[in-house]
């Protein structure tokens, strides 16, 4: 270990070497299991999907909507779903070994596992609002979100910067 004492990355590299050679076995196995039932309820989620294209069909076959859209719309998912269906457990494979190996460690995430107290006192003040620990309720975490979105202005600095309205002119 004397050669990796001064270049750590050396080390990574050998570490992520290793790990993908040990762990390709074991995902070829867990990628044919995944297949496997994906193709063994294949047959179950197209006629739940025909079934569900029939039942919005109904529900607005009395609505303004042309009625031979919704129909050539299932007839269409008929003839062509259960082949795009199984075109997509290839899609799947191929983004299940991306994910898996191509993965790149995001920098920034890990760097600073804390929160600022500004950020927690107004989560508090909102889980607050929703009656705290007495809370009988789930809270909505759609609507807490949202909430914390406006008060902080996160949606405000998200369109500055995409906008470019925080560039200070020199």
């Amino acid at each position: 270990m004397a050669c990796f004492r001064q270049k750590s990355t050396s080390l990574e590299r050998l570490n992520h070497f290793a790990s993908l050679v040990l762990y390709f076995p074991i995902s070829l196995l867990l990628l044919a299991i995944f297949l496997v039932f994906n193709l063994a309820t294949l047959p179950f989620s197209y006629f739940a999907a025909i079934l569900t294209k029939y039942r919005v069909i109904v529900k607005l076959w009395h609505s303004e909507r042309d009625k031979a859209i919704l129909v050539a719309d299932l007839v269409f998912y008929i003839s062509i779903g259960l082949v795009y269906m199984i075109l997509a457990q290839f899609k799947d494979g191929f983004y299940f070994y991306h994910h898996l190996f191509c993965y790149r460690k995001n920098p920034k995430v890990g760097e600073s596992p804390y929160i600022d107290m500004k950020t927690f006192e107004l989560l508090v003040e909102v889980f607050d609002s929703y009656g705290g620990v007495n809370c009988k309720t789930l809270v909505p975490l759609r609507k807490v979100i949202k909430r914390v979105q406006d008060r902080m202005g996160i949606l405000k600095c998200i369109n500055e910067l995409i906008y470019a309205d925080s560039i200070v002119q020199m």
